[in-house]
């Protein structure tokens, strides 16, 4: 993921995201790279799916609950949306946090919503956003 997000289509694909007007204004193919990016994260989802059931020897259909796209999205939002390692860090910091409580799954999922809460306020580039701003404020300072 690295690798594609630093070659000239990540760029292309960061302008898009920055600045769509401009993006086309410049010459790119807007929906072409769009219908690529669709296609190219449609092919980590599915290996993600085929890796997930090769581990599993079975792929269960509650897994596909709509709660465990918002445990993403939390996931995603804790940890920074516009940072490469960010939702992987929220990952790790909400698996970590259901370890931690030793209460029931309505409970934790209480306390995950007052984390999220927390987290949209107080940080609201998520938390390695947050350092990346306080790391680029003191390098101007």
């Amino acid at each position: 993921m690295g690798l594609l997000l630093r070659s000239p289509f990540g760029r292309t694909l960061v302008a898009i995201r920055e600045n769509e007007r401009r993006a086309r204004f410049l010459g790119i193919p807007v929906e072409r790279h769009v219908w690529m990016s669709f296609s190219i994260s449609c092919f980590i989802a599915a290996l993600a799916g085929t890796l997930y059931a090769l581990l599993n020897n079975f792929a269960d259909p509650l897994t596909l609950h709509y709660t465990l796209s918002g445990y993403f999205v939390v996931m995603t939002v804790i940890g920074g949306m516009r940072t490469f390692w960010g939702p992987l860090v929220g990952a790790r910091l909400v698996r970590d946090a259901a370890g931690l409580y030793l209460v029931d799954d309505g409970e934790l999922d209480v306390v995950h919503r007052v984390i999220f809460i927390l987290v949209v306020l107080f940080f609201p580039r998520g938390l390695l956003g947050m350092r990346r701003a306080a790391a680029s404020k003191a390098r101007s300072s």
